[in-house]
Order: C-alpha cells, then sequence, then structure tokens
C-alpha cells in the first residue's frame, strides 16, 4: 500500500554550511505513489500553473528566504500574475537570503537531489539570416533565470532595459513568451517594415540594411509578487548583454521549370524568394495580401477570363520555395473539347496541343532588390510525341490477338492506370475511323482494312478496349481483338495469308501522324523442345526428370483460361548406346502424357516424364551399358527434341587443404549424375571419418550435400570442425592427423561403381604462454593467457581444459618448500578463440608460513616474496609438428619504491594541480584499471581528505589524482594560504625492501610524500594580452591615414589576465615590406591585477608602403619570460 504521506528533508547550504531547513508533509497524487512540491524564494502567493497535485490544499510551495510567508492555506497567483487554485505554504527560514553558488539538498529515503541556486546569462539568437519587407523576424531570449514556473509558460513584457534594437524597434509592448514548459527560452516576433501591436514589434528600416538586437540579463525579467532582490535572494548584479543580428534586404525572386510539363503530369514550376519566406514557424502561401502572385496566360487562347493566378505554397519551412499547391505539385494541364485558361488549370484540344502554343508562366515580386516590384517569366509548351500502333504478327481466324498503342498524350494521368474503348461499328472500317476519346476530346483515330479494304461492322462489332499496361506508362494494349467477329464481317471469310491492317491517327501532332500495324490470318508453327540435352541415367531408386516443352498456339482453345492436351507414348522413341532402337517401355515413365499450358493465352505447354530402371537388363528394362549414352527423342508433329542419357564421375573437393578447431571447411562434390530433377535443388550424401587417432563420433559421419541452385550439379555443405566434425578430445588425449570424405558413386562414366575419396590434413598448432602484467608484486593478480587453437574443441561454445588427468599448466617457484601445482585449469575467453585464461592471484607469505600454490579451477593462488622466480609451464600435448612439448614463462615478483610527481612545482589558492604515482607493484589487476589512495594534507588544513587515484590504463602502474585547493572552506577542496606547505601522502603497501621489512614489523608498509609550497602562479604565454597596435598623433587622437614623414605614435592596450599586480617590458617592432625592422621602441611598467595600460612609441616612417607592426610583452630584459602572443597588424604609409 502506498503511503498517504511522505516527509522529505530540505537543506539549504551555501558550501558545508546549512542556512536552513525544513521537513514538509507533501501528500500523495490520488493513489499514483507520487509526491509533488515546489520551492521558491519569493514571498506571497506565486504558485505553479499546472501542479499535478490539485486535491485537498493543492500544490505544496516551499518558501525558502530569511523571512519566508506563513505556513498554511494561500490563495496562488501564476508567474504570469493569472489567478490560480489554493495551494499550501511551507516555510524554510534561513540565516541568509541565498545566493549564487548555494544549493538545495533533498533526501528521502536513503536517496539525495542537489539543486544549484544559480542564475544563468541571457544569450541572444534568431530564427533567419535575412528578412525582407513585411517578414518576421523571431528573436530569442534564452535564460533559465526567466524560466521562473516549470510547468508554466512563461512570458513577459518587451521593455527597452531588456531588448534593444539598432535601427530602433517600435513597441506594441508585446511578449517574449516561453516556447514551452521548463524551456528557459523566450521568443518575441519583431516585423520588418509593418507595424508593431500586442503580438509583434516592428522595425523600420530601408534596403538593404542590418538589425542588431541587444538583450540584457536580468535576474527578473518581470516583478514576481514577493519577489525581492536583497531581501528573498541577493542579486547577481550582472550587466551583462548579448547581441544577434538579421541582414534586412530584399532578393529578387526566380521562377523555373522543374522537368517537362506532359498532359501526365502537368507543368512543374517553382518560385524560389526568400523574402516571400515572411514567418519561418509556418508554410507560406501567396497570392496574399501583397502583389505576390503567379500568373498564367496561353497564346490564342481567348475565351474569358483566359487566364489566373496559381496559388503557391512554401514546400517546408523556412525554405523560400515555393510550388503549385495542386495535389501533384504542379500547374494542371488537361485535354478537352474547347480550350480554356481558367482557375482550374489549363484545358488544351489536342489541334491546340499539336500547334505548340507558348504557356506563359509570370511571377511577379513585391519586393525585388532594393525594393519595388518586378515580374519574371518563363515560357514554355506541353510535351508530345508521335503515337506508333503494333499488333501480333499472326493469329488464327478464331483465335483473340493483341493491338498496343503507344502514345504519351493518351496518359493524361500519371497517378492512374487509363483505358479507352474503341468500337468498329460502320459500313467501312476504312472509311469511317473509330475515336479514342479523353473529356470529349477526339486524341486520335483508328481504321480497319481486310486484304486492302474496309469492311462493314455494323453486325459483328469490333471491340478494341485500350487499357494502359501499367500507370504513366502511355502504352495501352486492347489484349482480346476477337478475329471471329472480323472473319464473320468479312465476305467470303478469312483465309490463311490475309493481311489485316490497323492504322493509328495521332490528332496531337501537327499535321497529324500515322502509324500502321500488320497481322496475318494464319497458325503459327507448332516447336518441341526438352529442358536439357543430356540427363543423368536412371537406376535402381534412382528416377531422372525430363520437362518437355511444346508451343503450338492452335491449342489455345479458352484465351481466359490454362488448356490442356494430350501426347501418346508413340510419339516418343529411343535408341540404345549401341545404335539399337528398343521398345519405349525398356525405361520406365515413358507413357501418354498431358501437357498444360503454362498461363492463360500463351500457347506453351508443358509437362514432365520421371524416367526410371528398377532392374537393369532384367524385366524388359535396358542393361547399364545400354543406357549409357541412350537417346530419348519426342516426336510433335514434325518436329522432334532428344535428350541423351549419360552417367558421369563424381569429383570432390574442399576449400581449404589443412583444418583446424574453428574452421569452416566447405565440402564440394561436383556430381551431374545428382542432378536428377533441373527443376529442384537436389541433395546427395558425403561420409566424413577422422583418421590417425580417431576421435570418438568423428567416424562414418554423415553430411548431406546439397545443390548449389537449380539444374548446377554442384553440391556443397559448410561444416564447423570441432562442432559438426571434432578432431581432438581432450580427455582421451587424441587428436586425428587427417579427415577422409568419401562419396558412393552409383554409376561412374564407365558404368562402374565407385567410392570417391578425399583426404584433408588437420593442422596442429603450438600454444603459447602469456603473462600479464610483466612486472609483478606480491599482491599481484596475475593473468596467464595459453593461446593453442588445438584446445578449442567446441569452437560453438566456450571450452575449458585441464579438467582431466591428462596435466595442463605447472606453476611453482624457486622458493625453498614450495610446492608445484598441477591441477590449475584453463577457461576460453570467449566461445573459438583458442585463448585460455588462469587467473593467479597472489600474496604475501607470512612468515614463518610454507610457501604454496594452490587451486583445481581456472581461479589459483599462491604465496611469495619479492625475490621469488615464478614458474608456469604450459604441456602442449601436440605441436605444430606433432610433437608434445613444454612452453614455459618465468617472471620476478618485485616491489618498488613509489615515484611521485606534480604537474606544478608551485601550487597556487583557488586552483587544481594532478598528483601522478609511478609504482608497479601497485598494478594489482592487469586486466583491470586499480586505485590507491593518496592522503592530502596543508598547513592551514592539517587534517586535509583522501584523493583517490586512478590508474591510468590496465597494466600501467601509473595513477593520477586531481587536487583542488581553496582559499575558503570547501568540500573536496584543501584549504591553503600563500605561503604554505601541501603534503601529499602515499601508503606503499609493498616497498623495495618489503622482503626485509616483513620478518621486522608488523606492518611492512612504508609511506612516501612530496610537498608542495603554495605561492603565487608564474606567468605564462597567456599572462597578458596585447591589443594590435594602433596610429595615433601625440596627443592620443586615430589617425584614418598616415602619409610618409609623418611622426605618429603608435599605441597599444595591455590586457593582465591574472588577479595580482604584474611588471612588464613591452616592445613595439616596426618592419618595412622587406621584412627589415626599421623602428623599436622599449616601454616598461606595471600592470595593475585584471586590469590593463597603454603604451605606445613613436614612429616616422621615411616613406610610402606596407609596414607590419608587431607588439611583444615581457617579464623583464635581463632574464625575459614571454608574457604573452604577440600581436600584429599592418600600417599603410601613403
Amino acid at each position: 500500500m502506498v503511503a498517504d504521506t511522505i516527509t522529505p528533508h530540505i537543506d539549504v547550504k551555501r558550501g558545508s554550511t546549512v542556512l536552513g531547513s525544513a521537513d514538509p508533509s507533501i501528500t500523495n497524487i490520488g493513489t499514483s505513489g507520487t509526491f509533488e512540491f515546489y520551492m521558491t524564494t519569493a514571498n506571497g502567493t506565486l504558485a505553479p500553473a499546472a501542479p499535478s497535485q490539485t486535491a485537498g490544499g493543492g500544490a505544496i510551495v516551499v518558501r525558502a528566504n530569511p523571512n519566508p510567508s506563513a505556513t498554511g492555506a494561500s490563495a496562488g497567483t501564476s508567474s504570469t500574475g493569472a489567478a490560480n487554485a489554493g495551494i499550501t505554504n511551507v516555510r524554510l527560514p534561513t540565516s541568509s537570503a541565498m545566493r549564487d553558488g548555494d544549493s538545495v539538498v533533498i533526501q528521502y529515503n536513503g536517496q539525495t537531489v542537489t539543486v544549484q541556486f544559480a542564475t544563468t546569462a541571457a544569450s541572444s539568437g534568431n530564427d533567419r539570416q535575412s528578412a525582407g519587407d513585411g517578414n518576421k523576424i523571431t528573436v530569442t531570449l534564452t535564460d533559465q533565470d526567466a524560466n521562473v514556473d516549470p510547468v508554466g509558460i512563461d512570458k513577459f513584457i518587451t521593455t527597452v532595459g531588456i531588448i534593444s534594437a539598432t535601427p530602433a524597434i517600435t513597441t506594441g509592448n508585446a511578449l517574449f513568451i516561453e516556447n514551452g514548459q521548463n524551456t528557459g527560452v523566450f521568443e518575441l516576433i519583431v516585423t520588418v517594415n509593418g507595424a508593431a501591436s500586442a503580438t509583434n514589434e516592428n522595425v523600420a528600416a530601408s534596403m538593404p540594411n542590418a538589425v542588431s538586437f541587444t538583450e540584457s540579463d536580468k535576474d527578473e525579467y518581470r516583478a514576481i509578487t514577493g519577489s525581492i532582490a536583497g531581501t528573498s535572494y541577493i542579486a547577481s548584479g550582472s550587466s551583462q548583454t548579448s547581441s544577434t543580428s538579421v541582414t534586412l534586404q530584399n532578393v529578387d525572386g526566380a521562377i523555373a521549370l522543374t522537368g517537362t510539363p506532359t498532359l501526365a503530369d502537368g507543368i512543374p514550376v517553382k518560385v524560389t524568394d526568400s523574402d516571400r519566406n515572411i514567418d519561418t514557424k509556418t508554410k507560406d502561401a501567396f497570392p496574399d495580401a501583397t502583389a505576390a502572385r503567379v500568373f498564367v496566360t496561353v497564346d490564342g487562347v481567348t475565351a474569358l477570363p483566359a487566364n489566373f493566378n496559381q496559388t503557391m505554397k512554401e514546400t517546408d519551412l523556412n525554405t523560400g520555395v515555393f510550388l503549385p499547391d495542386t495535389s501533384g505539385g504542379t500547374i494542371s494541364v488537361s485535354v478537352g473539347a474547347t480550350d480554356s485558361v481558367n482557375g482550374g488549370g489549363i484545358t488544351l484540344t489536342p489541334s491546340t496541343i499539336a500547334g505548340d502554343p507558348d504557356i506563359s508562366i509570370s511571377y511577379t515580386d513585391p519586393a525585388k532588390s532594393p525594393s519595388g516590384t518586378a515580374t519574371f517569366k518563363t515560357v514554355t509548351h506541353v510535351s508530345h510525341s508521335a503515337g506508333t500502333i503494333s499488333s501480333d504478327a499472326k493469329a488464327g481466324v478464331t483465335d483473340k490477338f493483341t493491338v498496343t498503342i503507344t502514345d504519351p498524350e493518351l496518359n493524361t494521368d500519371s497517378g492512374s492506370v487509363q483505358s479507352y474503348v474503341s468500337t468498329f461499328n460502320n459500313l467501312n472500317s476504312q472509311t469511317i475511323p473509330i475515336s479514342l476519346v479523353s473529356n470529349g476530346a477526339q486524341m486520335g483515330n483508328l481504321t480497319l482494312t481486310v486484304r486492302g479494304s474496309g469492311i462493314d461492322t455494323t453486325v459483328n462489332n469490333v471491340v478494341l478496349t485500350f487499357i494502359e499496361t501499367g500507370a504513366n506508362t502511355g502504352a495501352f494494349a486492347a489484349s482480346t481483338v476477337d478475329m471471329n467477329k472480323i472473319n464473320l464481317d468479312t465476305p467470303g471469310g478469312l483465309k490463311d495469308g490475309d493481311q489485316l491492317q490497323f492504322k493509328y491517327f495521332d490528332q496531337t501532332e501537327s499535321p497529324v501522324s500515322t502509324s500502321t500495324a500488320t497481322l496475318t490470318v494464319g497458325k503459327p508453327s507448332a516447336a518441341i523442345s526438352v529442358d536439357k540435352s543430356t540427363e543423368p541415367l536412371p537406376a535402381p531408386g534412382q528416377s531422372t526428370k525430363v520437362t518437355v516443352t511444346i508451343t503450338d498456339p492452335t491449342k489455345n482453345f479458352s484465351p481466359g483460361s490454362q488448356d490442356t492436351f494430350s501426347l501418346l507414348a508413340a510419339g516418343i522413341s529411343i535408341t540404345d548406346s549401341n545404335s539399337g532402337t528398343p521398345a519405349t517401355t525398356s525405361i520406365g515413365g515413358l507413357v501418354d502424357k498431358t501437357f498444360t499450358e503454362t498461363g492463360p493465352s500463351t500457347g506453351v505447354f508443358t509437362a514432365s516424364y520421371t524416367l526410371t530402371n528398377p532392374t537393369p537388363n532384367a524385366g524388359g528394362f535396358l542393361s547399364i551399358a545400354l543406357e549409357n549414352g541412350a537417346k530419348v527423342k519426342f516426336t510433335y508433329g514434325t518436329n522432334t527434341a532428344s535428350v541423351t542419357l549419360k552417367s558421369y564421375d563424381g569429383v570432390l573437393s574442399t576449400n581449404i587443404g589443412s583444418v583446424g578447431n574453428g574452421d569452416i571447411v566447405k565440402i564440394i562434390l561436383s556430381e551431374q549424375d545428382g542432378n536428377r530433377d533441373p527443376a529442384t535443388v537436389d541433395t546427395l550424401s558425403v561420409i566424413a571419418t577422422t583418421q590417425n587417432d580417431p576421435i570418438s563420433g568423428s567416424t562414418n559421419l554423415p553430411f548431406e550435400v546439397k545443390e548449389t541452385g537449380t539444374d548446377t550439379g554442384v553440391f556443397t555443405k559448410d561444416i564447423v570442425i570441432g562442432t559438426d566434425l571434432r578432431i581432438a578430445d581432450l580427455t582421451a588425449n587424441t587428436f586425428a592427423e587427417t579427415i577422409k570424405f568419401t562419396y558412393a558413386d552409383a554409376i561412374a562414366s564407365d558404368n562402374s561403381a565407385q567410392t570417391r575419396e578425399l583426404t584433408v590434413k588437420v593442422g596442429s598448432h603450438t600454444g603459447s604462454v602469456t603473462v600479464t602484467p610483466t612486472k609483478v608484486g606480491p599482491g599481484t593478480k596475475v593473468s596467464i593467457l595459453v593461446d593453442d587453437k588445438d584446445l578449442n574443441v567446441s569452437p560453438g561454445g566456450v571450452d575449458t581444459v585441464g579438467t582431466g588427468t591428462i596435466e595442463y599448466l605447472r606453476v611453482t617457484s624457486d622458493r625453498s618448500g614450495v610446492n608445484t601445482l598441477t591441477t590449475a585449469q584453463g577457461e576460453e575467453t570467449g566461445a573459438n578463440t583458442g585463448q585460455f585464461k588462469t587467473t593467479l592471484t597472489l600474496s604475501p607469505l607470512k612468515s614463518p608460513a610454507t610457501p604454496v600454490f594452490a587451486g583445481t579451477s581456472d581461479e589459483i593462488t599462491g604465496t611469495v616474496l619479492p625475490g621469488d622466480i615464478v614458474s608456469v609451464r604450459y604441456t602442449d600435448q601436440k605441436d605444430v609438428f606433432g610433437n608434445k612439448i613444454t612452453v614455459s614463462k618465468i617472471f620476478e615478483v618485485t616491489s618498488a619504491d613509489p615515484e611521485i610527481t606534480t604537474d606544478n612545482a608551485t601550487i597556487s589558492a583557488d586552483s587544481s594541480f594532478h598528483v601522478t604515482v609511478a609504482d608497479v607493484d601497485a598494478n594489482a589487476d592487469g586486466d583491470s584499471v586499480d586505485s590507491i589512495k593518496l592522503k592530502v594534507t596543508s598547513t592551514s588544513d592539517p587534517v586535509g581528505y583522501d584523493v583517490t587515484a586512478l590508474e591510468t590504463g590496465p597494466n600501467t602502474g601509473v595513477f593520477d589524482a586531481t587536487v583542488t585547493t581553496t582559499s575558503s572552506v570547501s568540500a573536496g577542496s584543501i584549504t591553503v594560504r600563500m605561503g604554505d606547505s601541501i603534503t601529499v601522502k602515499y601508503n606503499d603497501k609493498y616497498p623495495a625492501d618489503y622482503a626485509d621489512r616483513v620478518k621486522m614489523v608488523v606492518d611492512p608498509s612504508k609511506d612516501f610524500t612530496i610537498n608542495l609550497p603554495v605561492g603565487a602562479k608564474g606567468p605564462t604565454s597567456t599572462t597578458t594580452t596585447p591589443s594590435k597596435a594602433a596610429p595615433t598623433t601625440i596627443e592620443g587622437k586615430s589617425i584614418s591615414e598616415v602619409k610618409a614623414g609623418m611622426q605618429i605614435v603608435l599605441l597599444s592596450t595591455i590586457q593582465n589576465n591574472e588577479d595580482t599586480p604584474r611588471d612588464f617590458v613591452a616592445l613595439i617592432t616596426t618592419a618595412d615590406s622587406d621584412g627589415a625592422v626599421v623602428s623599436i621602441k622599449i616601454v616598461s611598467g606595471q600592470l595593475p591585477a585584471k586590469g590593463e595600460s597603454k603604451v605606445g612609441g613613436d614612429f616616422t616612417p621615411d616613406s610610402a608602403g606596407t609596414y607590419k607592426v608587431k607588439v611583444f610583452v615581457l617579464s623583464d630584459l635581463a632574464s625575459p619570460i614571454i608574457l604573452a602572443t604577440p600581436s600584429e597588424t599592418t600600417l599603410n604609409v601613403s
């Protein structure tokens, strides 16, 4: 059950000092388990605009200041002054008003959240680089100080104290409005050469120009009741400003075609005009209140209105690119019975299109550069090309045939499939053409002649339904034209050899374009074929599939469906390899077959024969010898096709010649005898056996090899060595030397049965041992890595070695009385890596204990002292030459004193410095980043604090920490004053003399320290900054033109970037165009803390030309230190 209330603890802190605390009771929001309260320094009725808690006493507001409002119910007022729902106030009295750097610490149920009390500096921005007449500029002010209410939209009135502009803005008391809850980003709309209002300010300026907006940083941008600087909070006193500018200019617009105008897609046109992008936050459009418009006319089209304004819309926010506001983004062009140009677009007759009239599209720019209006025009035409007609070459008297018209102008809509129905229903199909009509307009005409003359089609109408082959293709096919209707309309009927002629007249061309298609009456010739010229022998348990294809349009009786017919076995014959002609029954499967059309109206028919020979040379079947080379002939009419039966030799191969654990081996079997069905992917079997130390489970192991595709006769199988086929057994200590692959070739090319074999060598590897880290202390965790691919017996998983009776690792040392550990194991670092890790954790030997190495897993231990030599030996059961060898690695246990350094010899207050400790024996774990503790104290802060130094990387033994100093008191910093000494202490667990100390003292560790003086920060090249030298008169007035012989003063201002005074010497050098120095002036002085000084030197140029003036700043001339990067400027003398 969720509690009804909780009581968090709130502290207001200044550094580590608590200014005040409160423990408010916060009510559950319904039963959600969510508890919400708000904090403010303001008194009175300030309340959140949209709190989640509205029940009971409403939102809980904790008020933190020296004299907060009374606890209890109160009216609520939003940050914008609007009345809100009631709230409940909670007092949090503080000993001082909050200021920058203070914090609010909220604790509940062991969790802590800290909120900093800090002002932020305002930053300005805008939404566009340039703006023209009538445009809107969105000026932004980003400052979290103005974000008073995190759940409301804050806003404040524009005032001169907040924003100013050059040229000045005319105010309408518009508001800066936050662009979302809790963003702290506020937007103000400023129009250009418009009128100020309650929603926007205005800037008036001639073009071209620029406007600069300057925004002043405030702690409060709007007066909040109960918020008083110096009472409820301490003001920051910020006087910062931030500026942003926009170029004011009108830009000439442009209009252009973006593609070819067509009836299908219309006229693709684009207007580009950046100053029609009135508002970057909306898609602008025109015609509008200005003179902006796109005006369309067509030469020769005079029917009123004969023109129209095309509505244009911006392509996206802030693009300044406009397209016609139509579904296709183009100006509509269609075909019709009459010409018209109006708000619906352009409609033209075919004859008008043929005449290529000029289509004029004009854009009126209401704000050209620099001012006024201008009109830009483009002229185009509707694209058109001559149509063509085609048909089937031949068709029978009762057939259906296809007539196709290809004419882009018939495609009047690119987004849909269109159609035309044309019907011959007249007395003379030659002299009375039929039409293809779109929207009342005759796009084209069609005539038909038979044997050179027209025919009467009034009794048996000839219908051509032209359907576009796909959207926007412009190709229209009438695929079911009925030849029988034409036959019935033709006097005496049609005869083979008669010719039909369709003629197409394209009305959109001038003169009218014609195209003719001729079709011959008659039956197309038949054909027969087989899918392969050779096929494998049918044999016991192995059938062969032969697919026969017959092409015969005369069998296409039902154009809308798939037809069938039968081919009798009598049309099949066999010639054996000895030129004999046995009966068709001597090979099984040569029977009567039904052929099926491949699809409606294709006239192509197929059937498959499955050939068998279950009992060669018996039961009437051919022997293998007579079958190998036999031909089977299929006859259809006068056409024949033959297939030869043939046996092949299978060939085994692999993709690699030597394999190891984890390798992927591709078994390849080339065997055309296995390709028994060209339409499917066949399979065969290959046997694998490990040899010369056969591995259990890896003898006579079958693998199914699969054809690489239909009708290839090449079969493959990928196997993973170690996963699919094991080549090593670590438990039995057996390693295979070869793998034999075998394939049973049932019928070879010589008719015999053969076993095809392939032997692949199993490669072995020589193992290696790596020990990290290379420098080992008495408390180091040592990683022992054995790299031996032979141990990777299960590539798909993580192997563990050393689990059996075969020795894996032997670990010992040269210390007297120590044992030898042989039970360590190694665990693979990941699947298929072949690298095995054992972790040896060392610890110091405690006298008089006996040194020992122990462990039966991949985690082992050992006790050592500095000076011990540890030996790690790996027994490789089979190296690259097949021999059993041992691989050893030794390392010495050492201890060393640390080296402690810092990045600064002298430390200053309110800064930080780096401490680096190099201690190889503190590198306790070579695989991870270790850490050590440092104690930092000072003369002023003898208690000090602990700092954690982190290793710079795994296995480096170098540790780095940052120490922060303060002149006051701050958590996580050491307090120092000028003249103090800072001490950094490091306790080294294993110093160089550890082996001696461990025998003499209880705690053999040793402290090491480094002392650092606290003083002023040394000078650097960034201590000061000189400005570029500028020419002035002796009195210090600026000079715009320097002439030869004129005495001038080269004046520079030097800024001290430090908070302490600094003595300096400035050198002002002048060099001529050849680089020769013609003047050096030296000025010395003292720079005030964070202050500046002006320095100058006189110079009289002898002649006109270009001079280079540099200003150098040094500490002194006796032992100079560079205090600045020199400034450089060019002086032109006339």
